[in-house]
């Protein structure tokens, strides 16, 4: 199941009037997975984080002047120019979780290991023995994550 938590939601500006959208989709589904501690789960959710560049002129409604989409949250840095409700320290948080919680259901490290060494480098799971990169592990997502997330995101909409 996805549910969108924002949908191109304006962001704000760089300083060259590019404007920076951003959706953010709860996804869910009962399969058993792995979760990056080893425990058997069922069920669970992860967020879907996606980005749009749009030049100053071009226009999402009608899919023109879009130059960037998709795992773009370098550009969140570029903003200067916050849309209403947002400020930079809000949009700084938003990349932080963008970084940390993005598909948090396709980790290639276990708990055990670090994720800062390639998957092919890195050494076996002293507890389990499990190869970084053999298979997808979930990193169980918090329900304050999600409202976190959310308030951030939907700032947008309530002080407009």
């Amino acid at each position: 199941m996805r549910k969108y938590i924002a949908e191109n939601v304006l962001l704000g500006r760089n300083d060259r009037g590019e404007k920076y959208h951003l959706s953010v989709e709860l996804v869910s589904d009962e399969r058993e997975r792995e979760s990056v501690s080893h425990e058997k789960i069922k069920g669970s959710q992860w967020l879907s984080f996606h980005g749009l560049g749009v030049s100053p002129r071009g226009s999402i409604e009608y899919e023109r002047g879009i130059f960037s989409a998709g795992q773009n949250y370098e550009m969140l840095l570029e903003i200067t120019q916050p849309a209403k409700g947002f400020t930079l320290e809000t949009i700084r948080k938003i990349f932080g979780l963008w970084q940390e919680w993005h598909l948090s259901d396709m980790k290639s490290h276990c708990a055990h290991q670090d994720e800062a060494v390639a998957w092919d480098k890195v050494a076996p799971c002293p507890l389990t023995g499990y190869k970084a990169g053999s298979a997808w592990l979930t990193k169980p997502l918090p329900a304050e994550i999600v409202e976190q997330v959310s308030a951030l995101v939907m700032r947008e909409r309530v002080s407009a």
